[in-house]
């Protein structure tokens, strides 16, 4: 009997895999205008709010400003403001020392907080102090822009100072409370230091008014984007627990801007002393967002949209909650 042999056909072709999504890289959720935007109103002496340490920001501050020192709604007089020894002093540019608390100076350690912009209104709906004054002001006699003005408070009064632009007062403001904090071995809650809270009112008032380029970003902060897109889409992919991306960029989903814009920002204000920490998952600061995110009740989904590793500790955290709610 005569067999056939049919020969097996041909394997079918393999169909290669599909290249494994590459971690977020910068600026993944920046458009690219605000790519271009960035690059034109960064200043790099922003880059001193994450590479000072302590000394370093007492000696920047120690440095006389120009400033403009509120007296009301209404009127502000020309001071130049520093540090010197332990102490925020005032003067006349002309040498002179107009008198009150500028001449004895405010022990730093006695200022609670510092405030950047036009960050608390008045109770019944009007406008604070800083935009009431900066509407009405001459242009000669304001400072840069509503952003640009610094309130120190302490426990009795709150002093405001109108600087140059919005660079030198987020440089300032983070600088000096810092400095206060340190002065009065005071920890701060992760998420109310200056620079969250500046973005923190931003997103509350006016970050989706608009679709101009880096309209989620307070404009404070604008002048420090580079830095903060850094921070959040390259230094945080080398952190499981924290969410990657620039969380103020318009490619962004709005949760994350409304909730998380502002992380960046507080790892900032609770303190690093260089760009490199803030890849660090050890480092206090960047070990507090974690913490933070790992609190909230969705904050693995926050982890998961930006493609960040979950920490084992979080997950750990989520599946006991996911347990205690099935029985």
């Amino acid at each position: 009997i005569d067999v056939a042999v049919v020969a097996p056909p041909p394997p079918p072709p393999k169909t290669p895999r599909p290249p494994a999504a590459s971690p977020p890289s910068a600026q993944t959720w920046l458009s690219e205008a605000e790519g271009h935007v960035l690059a034109d109103v960064f200043d790099p002496k922003t880059r001193r709010i994450a590479e000072l340490d302590a000394a370093g920001r007492l000696a920047a501050l120690a440095t006389e400003r120009k400033v403009v020192k509120l007296r009301g709604f209404a009127a502000a007089d020309p001071k130049a403001l520093r540090v010197d020894d332990g102490r925020l002093v005032w003067k006349g540019r002309t040498g002179m020392f107009y008198g009150g608390d500028g001449k004895t100076g405010v022990p730093i350690e006695n200022i609670e907080r510092v405030v950047l912009g036009p960050e608390v209104a008045q109770r019944d709906g009007k406008p604070g102090v800083v935009d009431a004054f900066h509407v009405g002001a001459l242009p000669s006699k304001r400072a840069a822009s509503r952003w640009a003005y610094v309130t120190v408070t302490t426990k009795d009064r709150s002093y405001v100072f109108g600087l140059d632009d919005e660079a030198e007062a987020s440089f300032f403001a983070s600088a000096l409370e810092r400095a206060a904090d340190a002065a009065a071995s005071r920890k701060r809650p992760f998420g109310n230091g200056v620079l969250a809270r500046a973005q923190k009112t931003w997103v509350d008032d006016d970050a989706f008014g608009g679709s101009r380029p880096l309209a989620r970003l307070c404009p404070a902060l604008r002048p420090m984007g580079v830095v903060l897109a850094a921070c959040a889409e390259q230094g945080f992919k080398r952190v499981a627990g924290v969410p990657t991306g620039a969380s103020f960029g318009a490619r962004a989903p709005e949760a994350h801007a409304r909730r998380l814009s502002w992380l960046a920002m507080a790892v900032l204000d609770a303190g690093v002393d260089s760009t490199a920490a803030v890849s660090d998952a050890h480092h206090p600061s960047v070990a507090a967002a974690a913490a933070h995110v790992a609190q909230m009740g969705d904050g693995a989904a926050f982890l998961a949209i930006s493609g960040a590793a979950f920490s084992v500790d979080a997950a750990r955290a989520a599946k006991s909650k996911k347990r205690r709610k099935s029985a």
